[in-house]
């Protein structure tokens, strides 16, 4: 039997090992042979579910299996001579060891499995070793203070061998090395000799790596609190410690994509002080610095660039060599940054952001956008409304036909599932494909209705086809994200936003479904609160990374019957306060006089008239703009809703557009021009005088 196999066949049956054991009065428990307890049944009790054996004398309720006992009762601290003998004593035989694998028979994982062992083990004695004469004088050498070389468990191993070179049966000379760990299993090996001291052959191998190039010290992303220096190496990141700075290694400049999506994957938890990029003044480090200020440019985090180290090699020779002037060069990179964060530095920069403002994206509705100056720009949008007015439809057709002029959206459906929200997307489009004829449209649930497509005709089939063929066009510009309860949570949002925006380059339009069902980073504060906490996450979102968020919102119901207003937001939380914009949804025939004379006593019959526009299949309803920072805060455009279809369409003419929401003539010509083209109504135009209107004068002689 393998050893594994003996033990658990002891374990399940301790009672061979009750002939070695002290019985009590009771003839049923046994005397502790630990604390000699027992002879009035206070000693060893047999546990029956766990098959050891409980002591309630003065072992303060130890178990303890077979083995356990054997050992105490004769005295034997090895483990391995115990088993054998208490095998002996069951009748049990444990087959020989399998011998150990050559290096030749290891697998891939095994191996790798090796050297990770290996590797944990050299990080473990490397730190045993920081008495080692050698290990201080070379931390002494290189400026470090043993406070530091504690700090970041730096150890020393006299006689270091590679763990890959080992594990490979390979017995190269060993050579004394300074040990940074970086993970569990993999550190930097440097070689601690002075450079005249280092043969020849071992010139390429003073700085080996083990587990791979891994970054250095990356806590300090999340828990910095200064500005934090990210620099190459790990000793250079070490050296801005001493100086009172803080810094993280890449390892490598081949790591900048790495570091870049561990700062973007730590999202909120990400440290708030900005980052100096200080890397090598050599080409290649030059070219980094330029790919990693891109990088925190896409992810809109703020940085400046630096030279700490002078006309030095790097900064651990500034250290060295200049302790002073470095510390001096920190401080002031330091205060560089605090600089740049007055109104005098940032208005170079403000005045570069404003030249390179993007055009607004348009919504695809000519009036919203006439409204909207041109289209959705960097804030964050709030629609609310009453029930079946079509938000979510509504949403989800700006987001169809922003991909439709090229550009990319991200929506978060809190609510419905990502087939839903296709299925009505194809719903419209079997609209547009159908050039008119009803009998060709499908309604969400028709599409999504397979088991009664046989019934269908094969006009109809085709049309379905052509809309498939129409959506997938710019189905590959939309991603939608669903409920998976974290993954609403503001900073899932925010990682997800984050990610795309670094990997693609691109400003999506973002759209949240909705706000009030969203996941809350704090359940336990009330409602009110956390949807508060939610507007200010969302908020910062849009700001951090220069996009519009439309957030689909709930309404305070008592304000069904009444014309939208701030206080139908009430119970939502601070949106007023919040918003960049704000649009209200609602049934045109809110303004006819049964709803604007109406009173509490009659208000069962207003919803009632509510509830029939409801049934309704196609919907007069209309979006008020309530609020719009730096632009025109009312505004009035409606809509004819097909809610069978998912189907909204601009309902006005021009005329009827214009003369709703600008009295004065003067815009009226603005907003006419910008619409059509043309300022002017032919009626604006007098027509041109006739002939009888000139008189003719004869010319003197």
């Amino acid at each position: 039997m393998t050893r594994d196999e003996v033990k658990n066949r002891i374990h399940a049956d301790p009672t061979p090992i009750f002939s070695l054991l002290e019985r009590a009065k009771d003839g049923n428990t046994f005397i502790c042979p630990v604390c000699r307890k027992g002879e009035n049944g206070d000693g060893l009790h047999l546990n029956e579910n766990t098959h050891k054996l409980h002591c309630f004398g003065k072992c303060d309720g130890a178990e303890y299996d077979a083995i356990d006992l054997y050992q105490k009762i004769k005295g034997i601290s090895d483990f391995n001579t115990a088993l054998a003998e208490v095998a002996n004593l069951y009748g049990l035989t444990i087959d020989a060891p399998t011998p150990p694998k050559s290096p030749a028979e290891l697998t891939p994982e095994e191996k790798q499995r090796r050297i990770d062992q290996q590797a944990a083990r050299d990080i473990e004695n490397a730190q045993r070793n920081t008495a080692h004469p050698d290990f201080i004088e070379y931390l002494h050498r290189r400026g470090i203070s043993p406070r530091l070389a504690q700090f970041f468990g730096l150890g020393y191993l006299p006689d270091w061998r590679h763990p890959k070179v080992t594990v490979e049966g390979k017995n190269p000379p060993p050579s004394p090395r300074l040990i940074v760990p970086t993970g569990k299993v993999s550190y930097l090996a440097r070689d601690t000799r002075p450079a005249a001291k280092i043969p020849a052959e071992a010139e390429n191998f003073t700085k080996q790596k083990v587990g791979g190039s891994v970054i250095f010290n990356t806590g300090a992303i999340r828990n910095a609190t200064r500005p934090l220096f990210i620099v190459e190496g790990e000793i250079d990141a070490i050296s801005f410690y001493e100086v009172g700075g803080q810094a993280v290694g890449l390892g490598s400049i081949a790591n900048i994509d790495r570091f870049l999506q561990e700062t973007s994957h730590a999202g909120k938890a990400r440290t708030r002080e900005p980052f100096i990029i200080a890397l090598d003044n050599d080409d290649a480090g030059q070219r980094a610095t330029a790919k990693l200020a891109q990088g925190l440019d896409n992810l809109r985090i703020r940085y400046t660039i630096a030279n700490p180290a002078g006309d030095y090699k790097d900064a651990n020779d500034a250290l060295v060599n200049d302790r002073a002037g470095f510390a001096d060069r920190v401080k002031k990179a330091e205060r560089a940054e605090l600089d740049a964060d007055t109104n005098a530095a940032y208005i170079d920069t403000l005045q570069k952001t404003f030249s390179e403002t993007p055009e607004p994206i348009p919504t695809g509705f000519s009036y919203l956008d006439d409204l909207l100056d041109g289209g959705l720009l960097t804030g964050l949008y709030f629609i609310g409304g009453v029930s079946s007015s079509g938000k979510t439809a509504f949403c989800m057709q700006i987001v169809d036909q922003v991909a439709q002029t090229g550009r990319s959206s991200l929506v978060f459906a809190a609510e419905m599932s990502r087939a839903d929200l296709i299925a009505r997307s194809i719903s419209r489009e079997t609209v547009a494909a159908g050039n008119g004829t009803e009998g060709l449209y499908f309604t969400q649930r028709e599409v999504q209705a397979g088991y009664r497509f046989a019934d269908y005709s094969e006009g109809r089939l085709n049309n379905l086809d052509a809309a498939y063929t129409a959506y997938r066009k710019y189905a590959g510009r939309i991603t939608i994200y669903e409920n998976t309860g974290d993954s609403m949570k503001p900073s899932a949002i925010r990682n997800r936003i984050a990610r795309y925006c670094y990997l693609t380059g691109e400003r999506p339009l973002v759209l949240i479904d909705y706000l009030q069902i969203l996941t809350p980073e704090n359940d336990r504060q009330d409602i009110r609160n956390c949807i508060d906490d939610t507007i200010r996450a969302l908020k910062g979102i849009a700001t951090a990374f220069s996009l519009p968020i439309i957030v689909v919102s709930s309404l305070n119901r008592d304000n069904y019957t009444a014309p939208l207003n701030f206080a139908a937001f009430k119970e939502s939380g601070n949106i007023e306060y919040g918003a960049d914009y704000l649009f209200g949804l609602q049934f045109s025939c809110i303004h006819d006089p049964d709803f604007t004379s109406g009173t509490e006593k009659n208000k069962g019959a207003l919803l009632e008239r509510l509830a029939e526009e409801k049934q309704k299949p196609i919907r007069a309803v209309e979006i008020s703009i309530l609020k719009q920072r730096g632009g025109r805060s009312s505004g009035i455009v409606r809509f004819d809703y097909d809610a069978r279809h998912n189907l909204y369409r601009q309902s006005q003419t021009v005329e009827d557009y214009l003369t709703t929401n600008f009295p004065d003539l003067r815009e009226q010509h603005d907003h006419r021009a910008n619409l059509t083209g043309h300022p002017y109504t032919p009626e604006d135009c007098p027509p041109p005088p006739s002939s009888s209107q000139f008189t003719t004068r004869k010319k003197p002689l």
